[in-house]
């Protein structure tokens, strides 16, 4: 590979992207996507990205 590094070296950073992506759970293609922008709700703020979910088994005193 060091006789073309034209190609070592995207290979290398590839390589890379996809190294960190396995051990963080980052995409690299949200690099490319748009970001997400949800429209404010009735009293102005902007919706949570993700559903909060409270399993009932997490209260605690109750059985």
């Amino acid at each position: 590979m060091l006789d073309q590094p034209w190609a070592a070296i995207p290979a290398g950073g590839a390589a890379g992207m996809f190294a960190v992506g396995a051990l963080t759970g980052w995409c690299p293609a949200q690099l490319l996507a748009p970001p997400v922008v949800s429209p404010p709700n009735a009293i102005g703020y902007a919706e949570a990205r993700r559903p909060i979910v409270i399993h009932s088994s997490s209260r605690k005193g109750e059985s």
